[in-house]
């Protein structure tokens, strides 16, 4: 789980330029993450730049943490950290930038992301969406052995596919063939699906109105 602000110290010894003040742990991690975002670039959307803030001070916090272990309870503003910082977060990632690959009998290949599983592990009424301490993901056995305890409906939304059935299977052929049933909604036709039945036909129409440009 993530380390709180409350486990910090107060204050943090921090240079800007040539001055060097302390400064309250609240207003410095903030500080932090408006400029690690504006120099990352990721503000371009600014319609989730909150939730991309949040992130980033809760990674700060933990970046801070490991500082004060370490007894460095120095941040120069105007320095490196930003790329210490990046580097701090790259390596912590690592264990999750992995994929859990499989296969079934008929040669379907899939794969899921660490990620996605660790994030099922997280219970509800956590602040994090991942634990990042958790000693599963220092155990590969361990949690592949944990991963096997969850069953293909738990996790099936989570899979992606890699590879058909090998031979994959021939549709185009099998079409004509191919046993063919109508089953009724278990909800009735709505006004909204004529409008975007009538939408679709009509960006279809201009598409095909639209002259072909030269090559």
């Amino acid at each position: 789980m993530n380390r709180t602000i409350e486990e910090l110290p107060e204050y943090f010894e921090v240079k800007i330029g040539a001055s060097e003040f302390e400064l309250s742990t609240d207003s410095l991690v903030t500080s932090m993450a408006h400029q690690f975002i504006s120099k990352s670039g990721s503000h371009e959307d600014m319609e989730s730049y909150d939730l991309l803030f949040e992130v980033t001070k809760n990674e700060l916090i933990d970046f801070l943490y490991s500082k004060k272990e370490e007894n460095q309870l120095f941040i120069d503003l105007f320095g490196d950290w930003s790329e210490e910082f990046r580097n701090f977060h790259s390596k912590r990632n690592e264990p999750f930038c992995r994929d859990v690959v499989f296969s079934f009998n008929d040669g379907s290949k899939w794969s899921i992301k660490v990620l996605d599983l660790m994030a099922m592990r997280t219970p509800e009424d956590s602040s994090s969406p991942i634990d990042f301490n958790d000693p599963i993901l220092k155990n590969d056995k361990k949690f592949l052995k944990w991963v096997n305890s969850l069953t293909w409906e738990e996790i099936k939304h989570l899979a992606d596919e890699l590879q058909r059935p090998q031979p994959e299977p021939d549709y185009e052929s099998e079409w004509k063939s191919s046993v063919k049933e109508i089953i009724k909604w278990e909800n009735d036709l709505s006004l909204l699906d004529f409008y975007e039945l009538d939408d679709n036909i009509r960006f279809e129409e201009n598409l095909s109105d639209r002259p072909v440009p030269d090559n």
